[in-house]
């Protein structure tokens, strides 16, 4: 059975503001996430969605 695709999330002001009220930079966040610094920054400016199933 084919899986749905998935949404798209744009949440970069979101994310931004949980990160900074934690006080993680986004290399300690990326880190976090097992994800690039340059992807998350990425993310941050909405020129990446977050993908959800």
């Amino acid at each position: 059975m084919a899986r749905p695709a998935a949404r798209k999330i744009y949440a970069h002001a979101k994310l931004r503001r949980l990160r900074a009220q934690h006080g993680m930079n986004q290399v300690e966040l990326a880190r976090a996430l097992d994800i690039s610094t340059s992807y998350l920054n990425q993310i941050e400016h909405s020129q990446r969605p977050l993908t959800a199933p």
